[in-house]
């Protein structure tokens, strides 16, 4: 069979063509054309199941892979009959015409990559976002699907770099960091700094699908409260970057021995130096994990009422009633009081004071308090509001006039409307709410005119 295969079919003076050759490009030309049908005969039926007949990109990304499948023809042609010839020879770098081809073809299926999945990360966001609005605002979704943009950008930026630097050989060493006699030389070329790169996105990018999609599923079956789906959300952030960096240094050959020797004696400075930072770091993993403050609770703070809006490695972000972002250091969360309003409920009960005049007809008072809060929105059914006759005050008879509201932060424009419908009830029926009144006795009043005179 070899020497049916090394038949020469065609010299043309020192080039030969074989047998060979022209089996190795047919079978080159079928495969590359098998696969251009099956991409777009898959890439058909995507469309038609994902309703993408009116994306923009649809038709662009058919173009670029009749291109790729003409360059993926020459390539393979130039290969098969040895006529990739080099155009730059060099020690350092090697340009070809098979190279420039293999540029292209890289470059040409990362723009189709990084299209594909951004229309899908951003379809699936929308997705969760809608369903999610119809039962609870969504945690730990983003704001923007353009944030899922970016991260894939990144990915297939770094990795286009890399395969770029390989194809051409332009790994040039950059520096050179001797580690004595303990392990061999740490040397750091180009390539290492996309290598790094190309780790920490793509650790990103799996932290956002993990959290934006694979989760949002289980969270929604299970009907976990928002507190519990970012904490999660953030443990499992952090597990992924700490696995990132330890895949990043072994693949950078740094060992880990070597590694920790160098930096005993930085990090014990360092540690004397940011004690109390790293004490809110600590206290910040606490809080995600013992969960006793979470995202979305109402927490009363050193006089300040607001809303847990982020949880964070060092700090918290509080936003308060006047829609103030307060900056707290998660040790202040762990040693000093918090009053958490929504920890175990997401209802609370609050109290109205009113006082009434002396011969008020104190049933009808009672009446009237409880139509003013049963008629507001904001004021929950169940349990019932109730009227307690507190107190006989030096000037009147006070009322506490009890609701539940599961609005904390809105809770004193609640009070002032039910205040505005009490008094315009009172008024209705001649209900008197008294000003202060004091007896003054004069014991020696004649002494008094005596005086004055």
């Amino acid at each position: 069979m070899e020497e049916v295969l090394q038949v020469e079919i065609l010299r043309l003076g020192e080039w030969s063509l074989y047998l060979s050759q022209l089996v190795y490009f047919s079978l080159g030309a079928l495969l590359v054309t098998i696969a251009l049908f099956f991409l777009i005969r898959y890439g058909k039926r995507l469309v038609n199941t994902k309703g993408w007949k009116g994306w923009e990109e649809h038709r662009r990304i058919k173009n670029a892979l009749y291109i790729s499948w003409a360059i993926s023809l020459l390539w393979i042609f130039l290969l098969s009959f040895d006529l990739n010839f080099v155009l730059y020879p060099s020690d350092g770098i090697i340009i070809s015409f098979g190279t420039i081809l293999q540029a292209a073809l890289i470059i040409i299926f990362a723009q189709i990559l990084d299209k594909v999945l951004n229309k899908i990360l951003t379809d699936r966001y929308l997705e969760n976002q809608r369903l999610d609005r119809l039962d609870r605002a969504p945690i730990g979704l983003k704001k923007r699907p353009e944030s899922a943009a970016r991260i894939v950008q990144n990915v297939v930026i770094t990795l286009v770099i890399l395969m770029l630097i390989e194809a051409f050989q332009f790994d040039f060493k950059l520096f050179e960091i001797p580690t004595g006699e303990r392990a061999p030389d740490l040397i750091f070329r180009i390539s290492n700094i996309f290598i790094i790169l190309f780790i920490l996105f793509s650790a990103r990018l799996f932290s956002w699908v993990l959290t934006q999609f694979v989760l949002v599923g289980y969270y929604r079956s299970r009907e976990l409260n928002q507190g519990l789906q970012y904490s999660i959300n953030q443990i499992l952030t952090y597990f992924i970057y700490v696995i990132a960096i330890f895949i990043l240094i072994e693949a950078l050959g740094i060992q880990f021995t070597v590694l920790l020797g160098g930096l005993a004696a930085l990090l014990v400075g360092i540690g004397l130096g940011l004690q109390q930072t790293f004490n809110d770091l600590i206290s910040g993993i606490i809080l995600l994990f013992e969960r006793s403050i979470e995202v979305g609770d109402v927490v009363e703070f050193d006089g300040m009422i607001g809303a847990v809006e982020r949880i964070g490695i060092r700090t918290s972000l509080v936003q308060t009633r006047d829609n103030i972002m307060v900056v707290i250091p998660n040790s202040h969360l762990i040693t000093q009081k918090v009053i958490n309003w929504s920890h175990f409920d997401d209802k609370a009960r609050f109290y109205i004071e009113v006082g009434v005049a002396y011969g008020s007809d104190t049933r009808l008072v009672e009446k009237l308090l409880l139509e003013a809060a049963e008629e507001h929105p904001l004021v929950l059914s169940e349990p019932l509001p109730m009227v307690q006759f507190r107190d006989f005050g030096d000037s009147s008879l006070v009322f506490y006039l009890f609701f539940w509201s599961r609005d904390y932060l809105i809770i004193e424009k609640t009070k002032s409307e039910i205040r505005f419908s009490v008094d315009d009830k009172f008024r209705q029926h001649g209900v008197t709410i008294p000003f202060p009144q004091r007896d003054l006795w004069i014991k020696n009043p004649v002494d008094l005119g005596s005086k004055k005179t």
